[in-house]
């Protein structure tokens, strides 16, 4: 599948090919430094123990720089969406949406939902509303650092408790946001037809 995108950039949409890895660590690294998800980075793309469909956007000229990617792991009647990225120099110019449409066009028969989570960032949550997607599940994300975190929560005897990661329900926001600099409103989206 090739469309070409508002700079005039052929694009690919194809399978992931084990030597796009590199490229494609780049783009999901880039795609998520602007978002609420900036240190989710990961040093090797993520191998599935289920059926997945791995998809990757190209520069049809260079063939090889990843420009998006979609990841969707199959568990029968459910897929989640475990990443969709698009590189930033690209973002807003249909790529996410080619992805999604290729991945709904190679989609087994036997899946009959599709779920996908993320946090607060405006774009990506109009991006899953505008694909049909309705939130299902929210709760909060919640992490703190430093001294103060071990007064809050009792460790083990010996041990110092200096940083966190905790999920909160969405009536303690508006508490949690004064006392922890980072709070994430989480959202699950799931669309049920295709």
């Amino acid at each position: 599948m090739s469309f070409s995108s508002k700079t005039n950039t052929n694009i690919s949409i194809r399978h992931y090919s084990p030597s796009d890895e590199p490229s494609w660590l780049r783009c999901r690294v880039l795609s998520f430094l602007g978002s609420s998800y900036f240190d989710d980075v990961k040093t090797a793309k993520t191998s599935f123990v289920n059926p997945a469909l791995e998809l990757v956007a190209v520069d049809t000229q260079t063939g090889s720089q990843v420009l998006g990617l979609l990841d969707l792991e199959i568990f029968t009647e459910l897929a989640t969406i475990d990443t969709i990225a698009v590189h930033p120099d690209y973002a807003r110019h249909g790529i996410a949406t080619a992805l999604w449409q290729r991945a709904i066009e190679l989609l087994p028969d036997s899946v009959q939902e599709i779920d996908a989570w993320t946090r607060e960032d405006e774009p990506a949550n109009r991006w899953y509303r505008q694909q049909g997607f309705e939130v299902d599940t929210e709760y909060l994300h919640v992490y703190y650092q430093g001294e103060a975190a071990g007064e809050r929560i009792s460790t083990p005897p010996g041990l110092r408790l200096r940083a966190g990661f905790l999920h909160a329900e969405l009536h303690h926001e508006p508490q949690l946001r004064e006392e922890f600099n980072r709070v994430h409103h989480c959202r699950r989206y799931l669309r049920r037809s295709f």
